[in-house]
């Protein structure tokens, strides 16, 4: 008998998606059933919704907007019964403004996000590409169930987002490519069922994704 699904995921499939293996380890644990969707019709009321990582931001933000997706986010988010999570490309969409410095990103130089979060990106010619640390703030630590400790992933991006008024980070990056820094990653809204983060690979390790996936089942 199967076992019965504790845990909705549903993932956009976005036009440029990138670094969908990023989710892959969720599928594989026990009352959880992932989906990939590309249709509005098909989102449904999953627990956790995942924006994904994007090779081309603007592009990807005017396809949710344009296929109807944006629209049922939006409907998820006002129900409070969905956890909203953005991974990089994805991060930078649920903020209040996206801006190509050179226009160099589909047709557009710039375009309104989800405004979930009270961010701006900016797309950079330079890229970020470093492996790191993180350790979850103490809000979110504490809101998932930790102590989780260090976490391990990689950045991989060429935006460089600002926090404005009332916009609190969801990680500390401690260590990238080895050396330390402190550097404020991701962000959450007030209500705590949005969030976002530059950091592919937080649920390959199975200490945060267990507890996530708690956390999401409760």
């Amino acid at each position: 008998m199967r076992e019965r699904s504790l845990v909705d995921i549903a993932v956009i499939k976005l036009p440029m998606a990138s670094s969908l293996k990023d989710f892959s380890l969720l599928s594989k644990e026990g009352g959880v059933t992932l989906k990939y969707v590309e249709k509005s019709g098909k989102v449904g009321n999953p627990r956790l919704l995942i924006i994904p990582g994007s090779r081309d931001t603007i592009r990807d933000i005017t396809f949710l907007k344009e296929s109807g997706i944006a629209d049922r986010i939006r409907e998820l988010e006002k129900k409070k019964k969905t956890v909203i999570l953005g991974i990089s490309g994805g991060f930078q969409m649920l903020g209040s403004k996206i801006i190509d410095i050179k226009g160099s990103e589909y047709r557009l130089s710039k375009c309104g996000g989800l405004n979930f979060l009270n961010i701006v990106t900016r797309i950079m010619p330079s890229c970020v590409a470093s492996d790191v640390e993180v350790l979850p703030s103490k809000n979110f630590d504490s809101k998932i169930g930790g102590p989780n400790g260090c976490i391990n992933g990689f950045e991989t991006h060429s935006g460089r987002t600002k926090y404005l008024n009332g916009s609190e980070p969801i990680f500390m990056i401690k260590k990238r490519d080895g050396k330390n820094v402190e550097i404020p990653d991701g962000a959450m809204n007030k209500k705590g069922n949005v969030l976002g983060t530059y950091i592919h690979g937080i649920f390959d390790n199975e200490n945060f994704r267990k507890r996530f996936l708690q956390y999401l089942a409760q």
